[in-house]
């Protein structure tokens, strides 16, 4: 599958509050991805895309608002275990977003380390394929244990350049998760 690269960022419709509820769909299989967005974006949610892990990240980091996200395991450049790590290793960014974890995966029992960081991050890992009504109840499960807007401590470092982020994006980190995601980003190119 040939990956694009791009991320799809929408604003809100005219009129849209700025308290809806956003979803990052990070999925590298395009047509999952697309029926994923579709079938938020009819359940009211406002959907955001990324095809790879770094790319996520970009988001993830970027964002000025808590995200739902629904991270598939095996993607190319980084996969959802790195994120999912980055972000339960760091007090702070553990508690700003709410992550779901799709994995077709199921046959290997996960690892005890891996089982406690999910949950640490009261992350559910959803079964490929999965029944769309359980993802929208898992996904409004997930948007709920989301902070309010604009509430709670912001961290204070910024991330370095070696992360791809958007030119003149700021980026709140500790320095050691700064220093994994400057790791987790090297050698892993297509």
């Amino acid at each position: 599958m040939a990956m694009d690269n791009t991320i799809f960022t929408p604003s809100p419709p005219p009129g849209v509050s700025d308290e809806f509820i956003r979803v990052l769909v990070v999925v590298d299989d395009d047509a999952t991805r697309v029926v994923l967005r579709l079938v938020l974006e009819d359940a009211g949610y406002i959907v955001h895309e990324a095809s790879d892990g770094l790319l996520a990240m970009n988001v993830l980091l970027t964002s000025p608002y808590p995200l739902v996200v629904v991270l598939d395991l095996m993607m190319p450049r980084m996969s959802g275990t790195e994120i999912l790590e980055l972000f339960a290793n760091d007090p702070v960014w553990a508690q700003r977003h709410a992550f779901l974890l799709l994995t077709a995966a199921f046959d290997r029992p996960p690892t005890k380390r891996f089982r406690a960081m999910l949950e640490q991050l009261a992350t559910p890992l959803v079964r490929k394929p999965f029944d769309l009504e359980e993802l929208l109840d898992l996904v409004a499960a997930a948007a709920a244990r989301l902070p309010q807007i604009h509430a709670g401590p912001e961290p204070s470092v910024t991330l370095p350049p070696s992360v791809l982020l958007p030119p003149g994006s700021e980026l709140p980190l500790t320095s050691s998760t700064r220093t994994r995601v400057r790791r987790q980003g090297q050698g892993k190119q297509k």
